[in-house]
């Protein structure tokens, strides 16, 4: 027969190791645990580190019920769950995760996550309660839901890949420029979308990966699903994790075939006005030279003969005809040079080298500037195109030294590479302002028609136009591709102004 005193002291020894075993969670459990009273809600025990975290007291907690944490607006749900779950049998059955609002004692709202469990404490239905305090996992929850929310509605392509080159993100801008569904790229290397005639494109992507640097608006060509090419600039930056450590990349992506074709459309306009002022150009100093020019001879010379044939002309009127004859002298002279300046006769028929040479000798009587030019040994003729802007460029240089640069000397170099051929023109002038150089160089100074009108000239030929300038003096360069590269020729440049053979 069971002896009731025993079982009375085995059950008294359970529930008193049962209370110390709680008393030991309190006491150094590293977050926020309190015991409540299921009824009345009223907080019954606390441990240390909720009365840090909370900024209570003991004995204001244990004078307050779960409701005076509770902000106003989450009170009515809170009680109502409360309630449901408080509902007999009670039993000591965990009652669950779940995550819910706190208010601290000096107002601040904290999101928590609680652990409950139903115990007897001391005799009376008890829940003992585990707190978490998640609020800045919530914010970034809450953050990267915002960051994912901004990336999926980007019209831009957005897509993140790992170390390894795998596509792991991919936004609806990417599907509607790729034409890939999510599914279809996922894991997948981003070669897929590289066209092989770019693949340089993944060793300039890894590299900047590899540094933790951003590549910024690189246009280059993206491959579709269907094989078609689409232009885009792309901006490379790499995703660190919270250690700062690169654990991948994300590339947007935006079309600019529009901007492209609108581009081109403008160059091709450019191009074609370039030709037809060239056209008109070569028209007017035809029809000066063939017809006006011709005209304007015969009247000197018939002003000539009259000249020789009145010898018994009055003074005044002998004067006359000597201003006369020496003022179609002049206008001679100078609509001839008006004709070679708009279309020198000798770019078409004897070639660049001939034309550079008699316009360098004319600019040096006529300016006072000494120019020295060097051009390769053997210049084979170059092309029309190539042949006029080299012209053209060192006419508006050449201009740009007299008017602004106040150099009495100058140098053009034409150089030949395989792959290149290289004007430079040079003064020892006062050099051009450094804001005004750097907007020149980037195209945005608005300083008249004329390096605009040689930058177009290096651009409709494939070329690139650089201005170098210090104190010293400036160096215009521009550089053309060379379209016939077996056509070198050989590097040995004179030295004598205006001569290069």
């Amino acid at each position: 027969m069971r002896n009731p005193a025993s079982a009375g002291r085995k059950t008294a020894a359970q529930s008193y190791l049962s209370e110390a075993q709680y008393r030991f969670l309190f006491d150094r459990a590293p977050l926020p645990v309190w015991l409540v009273d299921e009824k009345t809600l009223a907080f019954v025990e606390v441990n240390n580190f909720a009365i840090q975290h909370y900024g209570y007291t003991r004995e204001e907690f244990l004078s307050m019920t779960l409701a005076d944490i509770r902000p106003p607006e989450d009170l009515p749900v809170f009680l109502a769950t409360f309630q449901r779950t408080s509902q007999p049998p009670i039993r000591s059955l965990d009652v669950g995760t779940r995550r819910w609002k706190h208010r601290k004692k000096n107002g601040t709202i904290i999101d928590v996550e609680i652990v409950t469990r139903r115990i007897l404490f001391r005799g009376r239905p008890s829940r003992l309660t585990i707190i978490n305090d998640i609020t800045e996992r919530v914010k970034a929850e809450e953050s990267s839901a915002f960051l994912a929310s901004i990336v999926e509605s980007s019209s831009d392509a957005i897509v993140g890949e790992n170390l390894d080159g795998a596509i792991v993100t991919w936004n609806a801008g990417a599907e509607k420029l790729y034409g890939y569904q999510a599914h279809e790229v996922l894991g997948r290397p981003m070669s897929v979308l590289i066209p092989p005639e770019h693949s340089e494109d993944l060793a300039l992507i890894t590299n900047c990966i590899r540094r933790g640097s951003i590549l910024e608006r690189h246009e280059t060509l993206r491959l579709r699903k269907d094989g078609s090419r689409v232009e885009v600039a792309i901006t490379v930056s790499p995703v660190k994790n919270t250690a700062g450590e690169v654990i991948g990349a994300s590339t947007v992506a935006r079309d600019i075939s529009d901007r492209k074709r609108t581009e081109q459309a403008l160059r091709d306009l450019s191009g074609r006005l370039l030709q037809i002022q060239d056209e008109e150009r070569r028209h007017i100093a035809r029809e000066l030279h063939d017809s006006t020019a011709q005209r304007l001879a015969v009247l000197e010379c018939n002003l000539r003969l009259l000249q020789q044939r009145s010898p018994g002309l009055e003074p005044a009127m002998r004067r006359n005809l000597e201003q006369s004859v020496a003022l179609g002298g002049e206008c001679s002279n100078e609509l001839r040079t008006l004709a070679y300046l708009l279309h020198p006769p000798l770019l078409d028929e004897l070639g660049l080298a001939s034309a550079l040479r008699a316009y360098i000798s004319g600019h040096n009587q006529r300016h006072g500037i000494f120019v020295s030019l060097k051009l390769p040994r053997r210049l084979p003729r170059l092309g029309s195109d190539l042949e006029i802007a080299i012209f053209r460029i060192v006419q508006e240089a050449l201009s740009n030294i007299h008017r602004h640069s106040k150099s009495k000397t100058a140098k053009i170099r034409l150089s030949a590479s395989p792959c290149e051929w290289t004007l430079e023109v040079s003064d020892q002038g006062q050099g051009i302002a450094p804001d005004i150089l750097e907007r020149l160089n980037e195209g945005t100074a608005i300083l008249g028609v004329g390096i605009a009108g040689m930058r177009e000239r290096v651009r409709q030929l494939g070329g690139r136009l650089e201005i170098l300038s210090s104190r010293r003096g400036t160096t215009v360069r521009s550089v053309f591709p060379r379209r016939a590269p077996s056509a070198i020729a050989a590097a040995a440049p004179q030295n004598s102004p205006g001569s290069s053979e």
